[in-house]
């Protein structure tokens, strides 16, 4: 098993989120926020469980799809995962983001 960190930034992200989901249905962000949990905890079984992010070029990095984001993640070693980002699809490419949460860490 593996444990999940959620880094602050990544913690920003999904409130950030969530606000702006909650201006038109409260219920929507509560469910968008669950599915962002839901999605982290597969990897305490299968931390190797999403791709890797091209952009990033650090085969470490790795993303899952949680409805229109991008739940992108680093594989510290064979026992923890650091969630670094929540990132909407259709936003420009997380690669500054990233290597900025990586510098942070």
């Amino acid at each position: 098993m593996v444990e999940v960190k959620w880094t602050v930034d990544a913690i920003t992200d999904i409130d950030g989120i969530a606000t702006y989901i909650a201006r038109d249905s409260p219920r929507s962000a509560k469910d968008m926020v669950d599915r962002f949990f839901a999605a982290a905890d597969l990897l305490i079984d299968q931390p190797l469980r999403g791709k890797p992010v091209p952009e990033a070029n650090i085969p470490a990095v790795r993303e899952l799809l949680v409805g229109s984001y991008r739940l992108i993640y680093l594989v510290v070693n064979k026992d923890r995962v650091d969630v670094l980002a929540i990132h909407h699809q259709k936003r420009r490419s997380p690669r500054r983001v990233i290597l900025k949460r990586l510098r942070k860490r």
